[in-house]
């Protein structure tokens, strides 16, 4: 993940953000595990790494920081969201009360501040991730918002500002935007985003057509030339991010 610092190693940086999503690989991977000794293995895994988070990296004002990072040392909206939506995924399968307290803290603090105006990584710089770290989290703690809190009604309102942003900003709905495949290679990924909370509330299901013309686009864009060349990062990067919003249309909630 080019953080810089090898098993074994006590210099160069670490990030929790990175860490967090090879979590919910590994926490996903176990969770489909039939051997009792497997599951229990990779569990083991996840449990190590969010105890880690934990008890370093949370902070006061409930974000999560990202680790040995030089770059800033405070909380910051991507660790908080992907440490959060693994922490929120954890406890579903553990139980964990403390889990679920860190994620929903994680989840308060980011609610609390507009994702266009993020730092130090902010919106200008990398929109469509923005978009999709900060609402994987949102859609990852909804159920466990009641309707009539601060939080949830945040989350509304930043919602239908993301979705403004993509109806302005997206290749299919006549955007004036390099391919993916050149920038922004995370916008392949915003279907899932448009799927999951279509799935989860009813209000934006209308969200589902333009998302499966996305999905449409991206597909005919790595298949143009035959087989993709996922040698190519920004190949691999576009195919990695489409794949999770097909996996999403075919099976809603599967990934959760």
């Amino acid at each position: 993940m080019n953080h810089k610092r090898a098993p074994g190693q006590d210099q160069g940086q670490w990030n929790v953000a990175d860490s967090g999503t090879i979590g919910m690989g590994v926490l996903a991977t176990g969770m489909r595990c039939k051997d009792p000794s497997d599951r229990a293995f990779y569990l083991a895994s996840v449990e190590s790494f969010a105890d880690l988070v934990l008890n370093n990296y949370v902070t006061p004002e409930g974000g999560i920081s990202n680790g040995l990072w030089p770059i800033y040392s405070g909380p910051w909206w991507c660790s908080s969201a992907t440490a959060g939506s693994l922490l929120f995924r954890l406890y579903d399968a553990t139980g964990n009360e403390r889990y679920l307290r860190a994620a929903m803290g994680a989840m308060q603090w980011l609610l609390r501040q507009d994702f266009r105006e993020l730092k130090p990584i902010t919106f200008a710089m990398r929109p469509s991730g923005t978009v999709y770290y900060c609402f994987e989290l949102y859609a990852s703690g909804l159920k466990h918002l009641t309707p009539d809190s601060a939080a949830y009604k945040s989350l509304l309102r930043q919602l239908d500002a993301a979705f403004a942003w993509m109806a302005g900003n997206q290749k299919t709905r006549g955007a004036p935007v390099p391919p993916y495949l050149e920038k922004n290679v995370d916008m392949a990924g915003l279907p899932y985003v448009m799927y999951t909370f279509a799935h989860q509330l009813p209000r934006y299901r209308d969200q589902i057509a333009p998302a499966d013309r996305e999905l449409q686009y991206v597909g005919e864009l790595l298949l143009a030339r035959g087989k993709p060349n996922v040698s190519r990062l920004m190949t691999w990067e576009v195919l990695t991010w489409g794949m999770l919003s097909y996996a999403e249309r075919l099976a809603p909630g599967a990934a959760f």
